[in-house]
């Protein structure tokens, strides 16, 4: 199985993406509308072009752990994959709706550059192949996958710097000697004076 995604990161943690994928597996279940004939064999191999919504987790460390959705479509091909209900083997292919669920973690090796894995629950539609309506077999897809990438950033998250604590304001007081002292006492308001005449 691979995969390629290209997408944009908002800032706040949200992140959309583009990703192609392609996966090669044996054909685990058909319908072919004859419980007796229960042989199944084949090959399958499955396109996926799915748009993906990814937010990322941020922590304090290195590590980003995130979650995700997406949904699209996917070319569904069979190899020899059946028996049909007159215990033939068919090959066709079918473009179905897809979607999957994903979540993983990132370790940011640098400002730009990160690498982490990721697990994918990955479903398609029935394909239905076969000219005959009478004999046709349904192939269903699933997928459940785990895998490593790389991701590089072009617009890397920059930390909101955190403002210093302000220092207390601080008074000199004359004393006795030419000395001065800092008077760290809050400030007082100045005292209004009348005089009588």
């Amino acid at each position: 199985m691979g995969t390629a995604s290209a997408g944009y990161g908002f800032g706040n943690g949200v992140r959309v993406e583009a990703e192609l994928s392609h996966r090669r597996n044996k054909v685990q279940s058909v319908e072919n509308g004859n419980p007796a004939l229960d042989r199944i064999d084949g090959r399958s191999s499955v396109t996926g072009f799915l748009g993906n919504v990814i937010y990322d987790i941020y922590t304090p460390s290195n590590f980003t752990p995130f979650v995700g959705v997406g949904a699209g479509a996917a070319r569904v091909h069979a190899q020899n994959a059946g028996p049909d209900a007159q215990g033939n083997f068919v090959t066709g292919s079918e473009i179905v709706p897809a979607y999957q669920g994903l979540v993983g973690l990132n370790y940011q090796t640098s400002e730009t550059v990160a690498v982490g894995i990721t697990y994918r629950y990955f479903k398609a539609g029935d394909a239905t192949l076969g000219s005959n309506p009478a004999t046709k077999v349904t192939v269903p897809y699933k997928d459940k996958s785990l895998t490593v990438g790389l991701v590089y950033a072009f617009n890397p998250r920059v930390p909101v710097p955190t403002p210093a604590p302000r220092a207390a304001t601080q008074r000199p007081v004359p004393v006795r000697g030419g000395e001065m002292l800092q008077d760290e006492s809050p400030a007082r308001p100045p005292m209004l004076q009348s005089s009588v005449p």
